[in-house]
């Protein structure tokens, strides 16, 4: 068994460290397989990698998309290399994760593969591929994608598009292209991408659910004093970590939350970049965006509270990875968001509301971090770990290629 796999990186990122992990277990398994991936800001030594892109190529893309608002359908060339990949290598599987991230053609390999019988796999790791532009709608209160989109509301929002609206075009040529692909196996990242996947035009493919997972050695409970060290002793943390932070990650009720708590507690914020922390309010703490694990892992173990006041989640890799260090989160009662919050881990919020943020956090604190750091860290091995990720995706290869024989 051959499998490539085809993400905009091959180790950076959610997706990218995903692919290489996958990757790795493969590798490990025996079993032939590389990555596909634009090459942009990546560590070209990685083995087993075909670097496809660059970022003249990928700012290109970038700035066509911007124009005519169809991300994902430049890069010709990129992805003719991509095609040839494929052609020499002759996978059994070809498994896409992220594609609208400027580096290749979906309509000119997604032909391909078709043409070819390719058995496919595709990780949705949000909604681009069955919607006519956006990634998320939920904040939209839009589901024109379950019929047909057209004048999007989010225009301007990711993958951006600053003139043309093509989303009416895109997504029948998205349906067109994928609707009644007969070798497409979908995965979703949790149930309710599940759910959301058969209300698309999507339902007619078979679909497993495979729980993004993290490394839960890197992330664990601190034997030391992780408050001290960063310099919080003596305060109550409360902790939000985002790779960008705005609108959509709820920057604005932190913000708020930070006047309607006492002064002993201490509002963080990582995933920052430096106008933002400028900005901050007193009592709110912005740290950069941070690309190490132990760095991560000792705001999660200093804080009291996670909070994670996003409705949009596909998954939620930092929730998942503040309860692996036994820190009981809050999250809404949104999206993927209540699959990952057990019996004893945390709050689920019916409404986004300030006040009901701050009855949350009373109702944790009354009964200490310790009350829920068993449970939290329990339901991450049991269900979040790399190793489950690592199988399912492993026992999903074999199940197709059994079926192909």
């Amino acid at each position: 068994m051959k499998i490539i796999q085809i993400n905009g990186n091959s180790f950076r990122g959610s997706t990218g460290k995903i692919v290489w992990t996958i990757s790795s277990d493969l590798k490990e398994r025996g079993i032939e397989n590389l990555i596909i991936c634009s090459g942009f800001n990546e560590n070209k030594s990685l083995p087993d990698v075909r670097y496809v892109s660059n970022k003249i190529r990928k700012r290109i893309h970038q700035i066509l998309a911007y124009i005519f608002g169809d991300a994902g359908f430049h890069s010709g060339f990129v992805t003719k290399k991509v095609i040839g990949i494929i052609e020499q290598e002759k996978p059994d599987i070809v498994h896409l994760h992220h594609l609208e991230s400027y580096f290749i053609n979906i309509e000119r390999l997604v032909k391909y593969l078709k043409e070819k019988h390719v058995t496919t796999v595709w990780t949705l790791h949000d909604c681009w591929p069955f919607t006519g532009h956006c990634t998320h709608f939920l904040t939209a209160n839009c589901d024109k994608w379950k019929t047909q989109c057209e004048k999007c509301p989010q225009k301007k929002k990711y993958p951006y598009s600053l003139i043309f609206d093509r989303s009416k075009k895109l997504y029948s040529l998205k349906k067109e292209l994928l609707e009644d692909w007969e070798e497409l196996h979908i995965v979703n990242v949790s149930k309710w991408m599940d759910s959301i996947t058969r209300e698309s035009f999507l339902s007619k493919h078979p679909t497993e659910v495979i729980y993004n997972g993290i490394d839960v050695s890197a992330f664990s409970p601190s034997d030391t004093d992780c408050k001290s060290e960063l310099g919080f002793a003596g305060k109550r943390v409360v902790l939000g970590v985002a790779s960008s932070w705005g609108e959509s990650k709820g920057l604005d009720y932190f913000i708020e939350l930070s006047k309607a708590v006492d002064e002993n507690t201490v509002i963080v914020l990582v995933g920052m970049d430096k106008d933002r922390i400028k900005k901050l309010p007193a009592g709110v703490i912005g740290v950069l965006r941070t690309s190490s694990k132990e760095e991560l892992r000792k705001y999660y173990c200093a804080a009291d509270v996670f909070l994670n006041l996003s409705l949009e989640e596909t998954m939620g890799l930092v929730t998942v990875e503040a309860l692996a260090c036994g820190t009981p989160v809050i999250v809404c009662n949104s999206s993927a968001s209540p699959e990952l919050v057990g019996d004893g881990c945390g709050i689920v919020l019916e409404e986004r509301t300030v006040p009901g943020i701050v009855d949350a956090i009373s109702e944790i604190v009354s009964h200490g971090k310790a009350f829920y750091g068993e449970n939290a860290r329990s339901f991450v091995l049991n269900n979040f770990a790399e190793d489950i990720m690592k199988k399912n995706y492993y026992d999903l290869y074999c199940k197709i290629g059994k079926e192909n024989e």
